[in-house]
């Protein structure tokens, strides 16, 4: 298990006072068989009232709604994850024909196309 501390910071400055409408804030990854988020922080300027919800895909959503105008917003999360399974999954040994499943493996000739090196002749 290894240990990711996660601070993500947006700042928004405005000429003028603006009137913010609620926001809608994804911030949180999904906790998984490899990953738990062991704490979290959320810290907003101006403070919000803050509405936590599920999406359809069971994501932690947070709604934002300000009451006050404003020239500048700051949102600071922070996040301690562990993360379990660092090293991948091996798919060969539960592929049960590779040659028919030959669609799985990585293909040189696909790959080629986001590679920064020029082909070999």
């Amino acid at each position: 298990m290894q240990l990711i501390h996660v601070v993500h910071q947006t700042t928004y400055r405005f000429d003028q006072a603006v009137t913010l409408r609620p926001h809608r804030l994804l911030l949180r990854p999904r906790d998984g068989f490899d990953l738990r988020i062991r704490a979290s922080g959320l810290q907003i300027s101006p403070t919000p009232k803050l509405y936590w919800q599920r999406d359809a895909f069971n994501n932690s959503v947070a709604i934002a709604v300000f009451d006050q105008p404003t020239t500048q917003l700051d949102i600071v999360s922070t996040l301690t994850l562990e993360q379990y399974q660092t090293d991948g999954l091996d798919l060969m040994p539960l592929l049960p024909n590779q040659a028919a499943d030959i669609d799985l493996q990585p293909n040189d000739a696909l790959l080629a196309a986001y590679s920064s090196e020029q082909p070999r002749a």
